[in-house]
């Protein structure tokens, strides 16, 4: 989810589009990395955000909104890096009217005075504004699990501003606010192919953006689908895990992607479900 509640959308580096992605269009895509984080750190999101994952031991997670923005890493066969996110992200190109909570055409707030977001990362606008990709500083080099490290904090810090006391705050948080993991993908595309999903089409404009029924985490959806992503780590199909940690359309794309799954099966029985991944998480 991008921004505060009635914003009047995010305005960053003043509107203008700095990366260059014609030299990297042609690469394909080898992997992705979906990173679930909270950008904003406050008693009251933290209040919400744990009724949430409360709620959610007992709930579908169709009825538990996630309180969490969502972007996704593609690891390129080439080692290059990107990430690529949807939200209410405003450029010069933008038509700057009548922004709201609910959707950017909602008569609430005048984003004629955008938020502003200043930051030294180059962002390339696959439209006018809306859905933005951005390259990570290094290459997908190395030992994997230092490589994470990188990335997150990488992330976290450049890209969202989050302090490195905030970041560590985050981290060690009993909720786990920060989720990140690896996912191999199907469908192994080209940049500019995944771009032509995307390109000329308003819904995902800052314009056609929704807090409640497309936003970020929509979007992420529908790149786990394009790319027919799969989950590694088996842990994270145990039913309790992905209900806390991951949104519920997100839940629905992996499930149509993904071979049958006992754990994930057995785990969604109503009473006896829970209990079984009780015992699944304690092994």
């Amino acid at each position: 989810m991008s921004g505060e509640c009635f914003s009047s959308g995010k305005l960053t580096n003043k509107g203008e589009k700095k990366l260059d992605i014609i030299p990297y269009l042609n690469s394909k895509i080898d992997s992705i990395n979906l990173y679930i984080m909270l950008i904003q750190l406050n008693t009251a999101i933290d209040i919400a955000k744990e009724i949430e994952v409360h709620a959610k031991l007992f709930l579908h997670p169709a009825i538990c909104p996630n309180i969490s923005h969502v972007a996704i890493q593609l690891n390129m066969e080439n080692k290059d890096l990107f990430l690529i996110e949807y939200g209410q992200y405003l450029t010069k190109d933008s038509e700057k009217e009548n922004l709201g909570i609910f959707s950017l055409s909602d008569n609430i707030e005048s984003s004629n005075n955008p938020r502003k977001e200043n930051n030294d990362v180059d962002y390339y606008y696959i439209n006018k504004d809306g859905v933005r990709i951005s390259k990570l500083s290094f290459k997908l080099e190395g030992d994997l699990e230092e490589l994470n490290k990188k990335s997150i904090t990488e992330i976290s810090t450049k890209f969202y501003g989050i302090t490195v006391e905030e970041f560590q705050k985050i981290n060690h948080s009993k909720l786990n606010k920060f989720h990140a993991f690896l996912c191999k993908i199907n469908n192994k595309i080209k940049l500019k192919e995944l771009f032509s999903y995307f390109e000329g089409k308003k819904e995902w404009e800052a314009q056609g953006y929704n807090v409640a029924t497309h936003n970020c985490q929509d979007f992420a959806a529908e790149i786990i689908k394009i790319l027919k992503a799969e989950r590694i780590d088996e842990s994270l199909k145990i039913r309790i895990n992905e209900k806390v940690m991951l949104p519920n359309c997100i839940i629905k794309a992996f499930w149509e992607n993904e071979e049958w799954s006992m754990t994930n099966t057995l785990g969604r029985i109503p009473i006896f479900g829970f209990f079984y991944d009780i015992v699944k998480i304690l092994k």
